[in-house]
């Protein structure tokens, strides 16, 4: 018995997907999908990212797109993928794919008798309070 597998004409594959218009096509697909291939590797580094972010935010740690960056780039280095360079483009993309938004961090205040600990208003280098305007004279 041959333990080759019988090919599909693109007719019987276009039955069960019909977006599929040619036999290139397809093996395009199973180029990207091999995680040995440059779209493999940066899904990889996408997943790594993903769980390093994961594991911050479980942390409720205060996460800047800084940490992103590191955390692909460490990716990067992971998987042997060289050229890779983390964007602001990326970090975007990142970010609306997880639904993750920019938030201001305004600290967390708690009433004086329920005991618990109370975060600093602000973080390093972050954005404290309401914007203030200075007042200029033209």
């Amino acid at each position: 018995m041959s333990d080759k597998k019988k090919r599909l004409s693109v007719s019987s594959v276009r039955y069960k997907f019909p977006k599929v218009t040619n036999e290139s096509m397809l093996f395009k697909w199973a180029k990207q999908l091999n995680p040995e291939s440059q779209t493999g590797k940066i899904r990889q580094i996408f997943d790594i990212t993903k769980a390093a972010y994961d594991k911050a935010q479980s942390e409720h740690a205060i996460i800047h797109d800084s940490d992103l960056t590191k955390w692909a780039r460490d990716a990067a280095a992971s998987v042997n993928l060289s050229g890779f360079r983390v964007s602001k483009s990326w970090i975007s993309k990142f970010k609306k794919i997880n639904n993750i938004v920019d938030q201001k961090n305004y600290g967390i205040r708690h009433s004086e008798n329920d005991g618990r600990q109370t975060r600093p208003l602000h973080s390093s280098g972050g954005f404290c309070g309401p914007r203030q305007r200075a007042d200029f004279a033209l």
